[in-house]
Parts: C-alpha cells; sequence; structure tokens
C-alpha cells in the first residue's frame, strides 16, 4: 500500500518566506500552545540540522493499526519482499499504551504495511488520539475494499480528517494487474463517500508504474468526476524493488516524466489540487529530498516495536526497540537511531537504507 497521499508536509521541498513561517508559529501557537509550538521549532530545525540526539518529540507518528492484508498488490513489500513473519491487529489497549508514550505531536497515521480498515477498533484509536491531542491531524491510506459511506461517517465523527485511497490505475484492466481487482466496486464506494454531507479530505493516490504510466491524465481526469479533494502521484520506492529486474519500474523515463507533467497541467486545468512525491532522482534530479523519518517521523509496528520508516517495517529485521518494555525517549536516541543518523548525515548509507530514495546526506530545502 502507498503511503504517498499522506506523507507530510516535511516531505517536499519547499521555500517559505520569514514573514510567512512567523504567521504560520504565531496561529501554532495560538492553537495548540507554547510548548508544542517551541517543540515544532525544534523538530524542524532537526530535520533540517540532522544531528545525531534529537531532543524534539516527532511530529509525525505513524502506527500500523494491522499488519495484514485483503490484497496482494504487486507493488508492494509483502509481494516483493514478502509478508512478514507475525502478523495481526493492533488493539486498541495496545494502541492507547504505545500512545502514551509520545508529546506535542501533531499528524497521526493510522495505517501501515496492511490494511487498516480490517481492524474494528479504528474509530476508537482516532478518539482515544483526539482526546490526547485535540488539535492533531488524523489519516489513514486504504486500498479501498472496505471503504464505505457508513465507515467513514464513522471515522469522521471519531476525528478522521484524511484519507488516501490507493487506486494506482484509471482502468480495471490496469488495476488487475497492480492491484488485483475490485476496481469498479472502489470507484463506486470512492464516489459515495465523497458525496457524504460530512467526510474527511478524500485523495485519490497513485504510484508512478510501468503498467499505469500511459493512463495518468485519465486517473486525474477520474479524480475530478469522482469529486476527490485531490490527487496524488509518487514515483516507485527503490527500496521496494527486490534484486534484479522491477516488471513495476518503468521502462522509458522520458515517458514517465512526459506523462506526469501532463497529468499535472489536466489537473490545474480542473482546478484539482495535485501533490506529487518525486522520490526517483533519475526523473527529478532536482526534487531530492533526504531522509527526515529518522528525526521526525517514527513507524509503530502492530505490536509495539519502533522502525525507522514506513519503508522497513519488518520488526524482525529493522527493530530499533520495543515500546511494550522501552520508553520512546530511551529509543529514539538510543544506540540504533544514533547509528544510523549519523550515518546518513555523513554519507555512509545504513545497510538497512539501502536502495531507499531519501538514503543520502544532505539538508531539507
Amino acid at each position: 500500500m502507498s503511503a504517498e497521499s499522506l506523507r507530510p508536509a516535511a516531505s517536499r521541498a519547499r521555500v517559505e518566506k520569514p514573514q510567512g513561517r512567523l504567521a504560520r508559529m504565531i496561529a501554532l501557537a495560538h492553537s495548540v500552545g507554547a510548548a508544542a509550538t517551541l517543540n515544532h521549532i525544534a523538530a524542524a530545525v532537526a530535520v533540517r540540522r540532522r544531528p545525531t540526539r534529537v531532543a524534539s518529540w516527532p511530529r509525525f507518528l505513524q502506527f500500523e493499526v494491522s499488519s495484514r492484508c485483503n490484497m496482494a498488490c504487486a507493488q508492494c513489500s509483502r509481494s516483493t519482499l514478502g509478508p512478514p513473519q507475525h502478523q495481526g491487529h493492533m488493539s486498541l489497549s495496545t494502541f492507547e499504551k504505545l500512545l502514551a508514550h509520545f508529546r506535542h505531536f501533531q499528524h497521526v497515521t493510522l495505517h501501515g504495511l496492511g490494511e487498516p480498515l480490517l481492524n474494528h477498533d479504528l474509530a476508537a484509536m482516532a478518539r482515544a488520539v483526539k482526546a490526547r491531542a485535540p488539535m492533531a491531524t488524523i489519516g489513514l491510506n486504504t486500498n479501498g475494499v472496505l471503504l464505505t459511506p457508513a465507515r467513514v461517517a464513522e471515522l469522521v465523527e471519531a476525528g478522521l480528517g484524511e484519507i488516501g485511497v490507493s487506486l494506482d490505475a484509471a482502468t480495471a484492466s490496469t488495476h488487475q494487474v497492480v492491484r488485483g481487482g475490485r476496481f469498479d466496486q472502489i470507484v463506486h464506494q470512492v464516489g459515495a463517500v465523497c458525496e457524504l454531507s460530512a467526510r474527511p479530505s478524500v485523495a485519490l493516490a497513485l504510484v508512478v508504474m510501468e503498467p499505469n504510466v500511459g493512463e495518468l491524465v485519465e486517473f486525474v481526469e477520474l479524480g475530478a468526476q469522482l469529486k476527490v479533494d485531490r490527487i496524488s502521484f509518487c514515483d516507485l520506492s527503490a527500496r521496494w524493488k527486490p534484486e534484479g529486474t522491477d516488471p513495476m519500474a518503468v521502462e522509458s523515463i522520458e515517458r514517465a516524466r512526459r506523462m506526469t507533467l501532463a497529468a499535472e497541467r489536466r489537473a490545474a486545468e480542473l482546478n484539482l489540487p495535485f501533490v506529487y512525491t518525486k522520490l526517483d532522482r533519475a526523473l527529478w534530479p532536482e526534487a531530492f529530498i533526504p531522509c527526515f523519518y529518522l528525526w521526525d517521523y517514527p513507524y509503530v509496528t502492530w505490536e509495539g516495536f519502533l522502525t525507522p520508516c514506513c519503508a522497513l517495517p519488518y520488526a524482525e529485521t529493522a527493530a530499533l526497540g520495543d515500546l511494550r518494555s522501552s520508553s520512546f525517549k530511551s529509543i529514539w536516541n538510543g544506540p540504533g537511531y544514533r547509528a544510523m543518523r549519523d550515518g546518513l548525515s555523513r554519507g555512509r548509507i545504513p545497510e538497512l537504507c539501502r536502495g531507499c530514495h531519501h538514503a543520502a546526506p544532505g539538508v531539507v530545502r
């Protein structure tokens, strides 16, 4: 499942005028208070300066509410690298205990390696987030199979603000190749959700791959037809590619660039917000974004292990600590995190990170 439609603003290269930053900080202080605002500033500085030790609390949290899935998408790490050894749903009691580790968070993502709507405690989890942090934004990504208006209404009432639907295709035939079917059902359900009077912000998401690169403009037009709030594109993450050739990787970089730019123009014509997370440095050498996850965006598995990011969700190979037996800060500034941060900052790419588009030294712009 793609996480890109809900990728936080910290992951996008952006230049903001000082006056704009000051106004945003004043507004933030009014809404969340001085302590959270100071933490926000400290976290933003950490992302840019990339210290080995991080004093701030992360602004972004990702909880893998389920590691199970009801689809077998070709580009997913569940298919290319295999499913995790242990699978299950995060219980509400576990979630509440894990959430209690954190302070001053602003964005919570309730999905990970699996399909979040498989977890029947999802609404209760959203309410738990709002009880701890009323101003926090809550979002999730779904494959759309279980995305019914009734379920969405329940989640909105609980505090959910954003939903990304990873569709990855504009036609049923392409969806069958990439995600395994149920295209018409999912499209119908997305349309029904977008007709709700009280609904979250809905993004239609696509990972640019060889099977769908020819229908990117059509995908934008489908989103406009369904009345979604935005279109979200990203490049195929190298982290999820097996050794050797990848049948999902685009064959022509020039064609992929041409088609994505055409899709962006079409979105502008339709007045439809368009977000493109440009990961592939061959396609977009000017848009490289170095890793920010190790400084501001921890990933918590369904069992309670802390891993570096959503591209490394396997507790058996990538866990840096267990929140059920250790405090967050002891893990966050423990030897595992410090070694990975130091390596990335100095250009010594950790073995776990090799192949990832974000894994290179640099400063977030």
